[in-house]
């Protein structure tokens, strides 16, 4: 009986940093200013979201422009 518990849980873990390591190779874009309003609407009813700032360039995303913006 332990040793099948231990054998589900050794599974479990393994299948969980797999997944998450696919995860995370693959991310999916991050969401349009509309999406992310969209997003902020429906998990607040009485706040208007007419104003998304972001700050992407602070996790690690780039732009095409960027190289032009750096001397």
């Amino acid at each position: 009986m332990l040793r099948r518990i231990l054998t589900a849980l050794t599974v479990a873990a393994l299948g969980a940093a797999l997944g998450g390591s696919l995860a995370w190779r693959s991310p999916g874009d991050l969401p349009t200013d509309e999406q992310a309003r969209a997003l902020v609407a429906t998990a607040t009813d009485d706040v208007p979201a007419a104003f998304v700032e972001r700050f992407d360039a602070v996790f690690g995303y780039r732009y095409p422009d960027d190289d032009q913006r750096r001397p």
